[in-house]
């Protein structure tokens, strides 16, 4: 998981057993060959403005999006209720920042200084997580927050891709034997000026698809400096 704290724990955890067939409809393309399910739009200063304080407060570049999903909202943090809303979690915002600071205090010792992000859209159902490390890490597991028995079975590598000058990597987390908040995701996972960063969606959608997202995503990211 993310953090070892309770609060944190358990909001994980609920993300990581995020399970349901999403739907698709046709609005937006990158390609002539694949549509997304939704429309990317501006993100608006809400997100720059936790992007930008994310920034000051850590001290290094945060990956922003400047456009992102139609309706994308952080992901509700507490135990979900019979009456559709969730109970508060002692030390916890009541959402995720799209990107930005851990909405819940305090952090062991090897997530200090993390970026966190995690957002949704309720339909067509999405899942978006943007994570960043302070430091470079070589191990996509380790970099993803993957925890599983088998470390050979934690990812699977795809191919590079190159935008904005970054050499990012295709990461699939699968969904069996692993405990992340990137879990049933497919991340890109790029590392530049000493620190590395992952973005990804769920995949819910036909595996194209979710890429494409991916990288409509990442080609919007402006890097936000302290």
């Amino acid at each position: 998981m993310l953090c070892r704290p309770m609060s944190l724990a358990l909001a994980l955890l609920a993300l990581a057993s995020l399970a349901a067939t999403a739907g698709c409809s046709s609005e937006r393309s990158t390609s002539p060959h694949v549509r997304l399910p939704v429309s990317f739009v501006p993100a608006g200063a809400a997100v720059v403005g936790q992007c930008r304080v994310a920034a000051r407060t850590l001290g290094y570049a945060v990956p922003c999006p400047t456009l992102i999903p139609r309706g994308l909202v952080g992901t509700p943090i507490g135990i979900p209720t019979r009456d559709g809303k969730f109970q508060r979690q002692p030390g916890c915002k009541p959402r995720f920042p799209i990107a930005g600071l851990s909405p819940c205090t305090p952090l062991s010792k090897d997530q200090k200084n993390w970026i966190f992000g995690s957002s949704q859209v309720a339909l067509p159902r999405e899942h978006l997580v943007i994570r960043g490390s302070p430091r470079p890490i070589h191990d996509y597991a380790t970099a993803l927050g993957v925890e599983g028995l088998d470390p050979s079975k934690r990812v699977k590598l795809g191919r590079w891709i190159a935008l904005h000058g970054w050499r990012a990597r295709w990461v699939f987390v699968p969904v069996r034997g692993n405990e992340s908040i990137f879990l049933g995701h497919v991340a890109l996972v790029w590392t530049t000026a000493g620190h590395t960063y992952a973005v990804g969606f769920h995949d819910w959608n036909r595996r194209a698809m979710t890429r494409a997202m991916d990288v409509e995503l990442l080609r919007s990211i402006r890097m936000v400096a302290p």
